[in-house]
């Protein structure tokens, strides 16, 4: 979700496109209080603008895509 309250819970998919089998996938958000376990993202307690960055990576592809995600907590 895009809009999502505070201190709640939201598990956020990625997606591949081409045949690499070996993509490892990276989520970071620039609201240091928000908390992340793979895929999971704990929003702080915090209202405002985030924005959550996917990083997925593969040796076979030799390649990193990148997306961003805009979220509002409040």
């Amino acid at each position: 979700p895009t809009s999502v309250n505070a201190s709640s819970t939201h598990t956020y998919t990625a997606s591949k496109t081409g045949t690499a089998t070996d993509v490892v996938y990276v989520l970071t958000s620039n609201a240091p209080a928000d908390s992340i376990s793979g895929l999971d993202v704990t929003f702080g307690a915090a209202l405002g603008a985030r924005v959550l960055t996917l990083s997925g990576s593969s040796v076979e592809a030799g390649s990193t895509k990148t997306n961003t995600l805009a979220v509002t907590v409040v």
